[in-house]
């Protein structure tokens, strides 16, 4: 059993999905430790869960917490699920994807050579799965559970680009340049359990937020190493865990009425940990957020630098206080030793191997 890294999967429903990831991980024996943290309602996935005899070849804890009925009960359930992790490193993972066994190796080894890295990763390339029966010109009415295998490319392609800023500032104004997510990157635990501990702070009503916290954040506690060989699996076009559009056009979302509630808080949070890691002013490291967000979105400067003028109005004080204390506790500054391991590139083999399982169940 390794003990350097736990793979923390929260789950709402889709649960057909869920038995699909644990048993494709019992098959293989997968070697990391499994936290899930279920805000779902589904019955017999509880039943099947709760009794690890049904996936004995993995080792993981299952945590039940009240329904995500909202983003509310969905940060809680973050904020306290990363309290649980035993291990110096965490790869976040949804139930409907698939990571390399021997690829997470790999950047757990790149993270044991390099300490001033905060997280690494590879590709996330995009996968369909189509029906055995499927044609050419065929609609696929439901969610493909098993099936045939499409590859397609790393959605990471545009900005391959490590973030490797020395300084928590230069790595924000990078990370704003060349935004990707570092929602999947295998990070440093500390550093994820501070991550999700800001967001149950700041509670944002809209699932951009969240990820915009995680992508920017991450990036701030160290370099992120981005590489573009096999890491993650994401399967397209299987169902939303909620119902409400949280991705609408940039311009749209900006206009909506929680905007600028939530984008104050977000330079505040955001801020703190730049203030912390640099020992700058708060509200110079709030400019500099604000001014480095308008290089994420140049199409739309002139609408954020309007709604700026009313953010700066609202008074975060004390969420940054709160903010100061998270990464106070977390112990954000200090890096854990990562245990010694040997691993084998065996990620072709692995996906061979998940293509025909997947087409056997089918």
């Amino acid at each position: 059993m390794d003990n350097n890294t736990t793979i923390l999967v929260p789950l709402k429903d889709r649960g057909d999905f869920t038995i699909r990831f644990l048993g494709w991980y019992n098959l293989i024996s997968c070697p990391f430790r499994f936290l899930i943290a279920d805000g779902g309602s589904c019955p017999t996935v509880k039943s099947i869960l709760r009794d690890k005899s049904n996936f004995p070849n993995i080792s993981y804890d299952y945590v039940e917490y009240p329904y995500d009925e909202t983003l509310t009960e969905y940060h809680a359930k973050m904020s306290d699920i990363v309290d649980k992790i035993e291990t110096p490193l965490t790869l976040l993972m949804d139930n409907d994807d698939f990571f390399y066994v021997s690829a997470v190796f790999m950047h757990t080894n790149y993270l044991f050579h390099s300490k001033d890295y905060s997280s690494s990763r590879g590709a996330l390339n995009k996968i369909f799965l189509l029906p055995p029966e499927w044609e050419e010109g065929d609609t696929i009415e439901a969610p493909v559970v098993y099936g045939d295998i499409v590859l397609t490319d790393n959605m990471y392609d545009k900005y391959r680009d490590p973030i490797i800023g020395e300084t928590a500032k230069d790595r924000l104004i990078q990370q704003s340049q060349q935004f990707h997510g570092n929602w999947h990157n295998l990070t440093r635990t500390r550093h994820m359990r501070a991550a999700c501990k800001l967001v149950g702070l700041a509670n944002p009503p809209n699932f951009r937020f969240t990820e915009q916290y995680l992508g920017f954040i991450n990036a701030l506690w160290g370099k992120c190493m981005r590489a573009n060989g096999y890491f993650i699996l994401h399967q397209d076009g299987t169902p939303r865990s909620t119902e409400t559009n949280h991705f609408p056009p940039q311009e749209e979302w900006i206009n909506q009425e929680y905007w600028i509630d939530s984008f104050s808080k977000m330079t505040s949070v955001i801020a703190s940990v730049v203030s912390y890691y640099d020992n700058i002013d708060i509200r110079e490291a709030e400019e500099l957020f604000r001014q480095s967000y308008l290089t994420k979105l140049p199409d739309h400067k002139d609408l954020l630098l309007s709604k700026y003028e009313e953010c700066k109005k609202i008074d975060n004080s004390s969420l940054i206080e709160r903010c100061y204390e998270v990464l106070d506790q977390c112990k954000v500054k200090e890096i854990e030793a990562l245990h010694p391991f040997e691993y084998g590139d065996t990620c072709q083999q692995e996906l061979d191997l998940l293509r025909r399982v997947l087409r056997e169940y089918a």
